[in-house]
């Protein structure tokens, strides 16, 4: 026989899960952390259990934000759907990490009475919602081949350790380069290889960490383009997803389709006699549909059509480049100058687009300075300190941090847990290579 439905005085649990895509950074003790929140909104499925294990039906209550933060995030019913809800963080708390209460109303809005737990005078208790950005950060540690630890790990934009982990277990091999993809909602991490294996780019769900079953790229493959893949850039090139893939083993650049991993054939591959150079980094500019290389042996950034990978009228100098980042807002990209040594000699270099020139350069704090990422809701950059003593080492030395400026150069402090004298600090973890953020 069917178990009864329950009334709203009968609820004695309620529960929130993620629907479809949403960019959900896993379950926390005390709540949900979601990234992204602002640009798209997050659905949540709502589920009520009535004393006795009885259901009860959630077009009973509604759910609604509470607390001093209520404002910063609309919870709205998905016409059609019982129990379904639009969470979304409202633009005042943009670029912010807030904490929403969520609470239980009776009745068809929030402006009926708290719904208590079944035989109590006491509200249902609901899981919190935690409204951040997310700081992406590849991390291997060991000098052997492959390194001993695989890390893809991310954090909050004030540098606390957020609920996501890849590593070896999840086909982690060396991890570099990594892209964020918007409207998929998923990372793609580029394995550089070691060995007889010459890498492969995999996607993961930002909401559950859990490799896509569409689409993958490996040098194992019959026919494979990929070699040893050092860095990645995302973006949307005449209407189509396209992934961008640095090959350091054969020296080339090349596109994909973002969402089937199939070769792109308009777009030729680039290579040492369009200017790379040992490239490190690569960044997609969407207003100019461009793509920047950052060409550490000689020293320059290159740029390229999105479209056809012709090599554009662009180059800027700039020492041992290493990784580069777009930043739409001043139409400029920072460039990351490696040079370790003691003292360090690294730098970040800001160049206006338009003329090519040197605006702005950043040296203190950086300690080999490698892979960088801008931060279009802050408006600061990150990057991650490779380390003098790594470097040496080939291990976790003192310079193994990630760490931030503002637009204007300043240092920004990051408070957050995870962090170590104001950055994100990866030591126990290995040494960081890409960084990615996720506004």
């Amino acid at each position: 026989m069917a178990t009864p439905a329950g009334q709203v005085s009968d609820i004695s649990a309620a529960s929130l899960a993620p629907v479809g895509s949403s960019q959900l950074l896993l379950k926390g003790t005390s709540g949900y952390t979601i990234a992204g929140a602002q640009s798209v909104p997050e659905t949540f499925s709502l589920s009520l259990t009535g004393q006795g294990g009885a259901s009860v039906n959630p077009s009973s209550v509604t759910l609604c934000a509470a607390g001093a933060n209520a404002g910063d995030l609309s919870v709205t019913p998905v016409p059609g759907q019982s129990g379904e809800y639009a969470l979304q963080e409202s633009s005042s708390a943009q670029g912010s990490d807030v904490t929403v209460s969520l609470e239980l109303k009776s009745g068809a809005n929030c402006s009926g009475s708290l719904v208590d737990q079944a035989g109590t005078s006491t509200p249902l208790s609901l899981p919190s919602v935690t409204l951040t950005q997310a700081v992406f950060v590849s991390v291997i540690q060991g000098s052997g081949s492959p390194p001993i630890a695989n890390f893809v790990l991310a954090y909050t934009a004030d540098g606390s350790q957020l609920p996501f982990e890849l590593t070896r277990q999840d086909s982690l091999n060396v991890p570099e380069g990594l892209a964020y993809d918007p409207q998929d909602q998923q990372i793609y991490v580029a394995n550089y290889g070691g060995g007889s294996f010459s890498g492969s780019v995999t996607a993961y769900s930002v909401s559950s960490g859990a490799a896509s079953s569409s689409f993958s790229l490996s040098s194992l493959s019959q026919g494979s383009t990929i070699s040893n893949p050092y860095a990645l850039a995302y973006g949307l090139v005449g209407g189509q997803q396209q992934l961008f893939v640095l090959n350091s083993g054969s020296g080339d650049l090349l596109a994909y389709s973002a969402t089937s991993g199939v070769l792109s054939t308009n777009f030729p591959a680039v290579t040492s006699t369009n200017g790379l150079e040992s490239t490190q980094g690569i960044a997609y500019d969407p207003q100019n549909g461009e793509i920047y290389a950052a060409n550490y042996q000689s020293g320059s950034v290159t740029a390229y059509s999105a479209s056809t990978g012709i090599q554009q009228a662009f180059n800027v100098s700039s020492s041992q480049a290493d990784g580069v980042a777009y930043d739409p807002q001043n139409q400029q990209i920072y460039v990351t100058n490696y040079s370790s040594g003691t003292p360090s000699q690294s730098t970040v270099t800001a160049y206006a687009i338009s003329s090519q020139k040197s605006v702005l350069t950043i040296q203190g704090g950086l300690n080999g300075a490698f892979g960088i990422a801008y931060d279009p809701v802050n408006q600061q950059i990150y990057v991650a300190n490779y380390g003098a003593e790594a470097n040496s080492a080939g291990i976790n030395g003192t310079g193994t941090n990630v760490v931030s400026y503002d637009a204007s150069g300043s240092p920004v402090s990051l408070s957050g847990g995870a962090t170590s004298a104001g950055a994100i600090s990866t030591k126990s973890y290995g040494v960081p290579q890409y960084v990615l953020v996720v506004p």
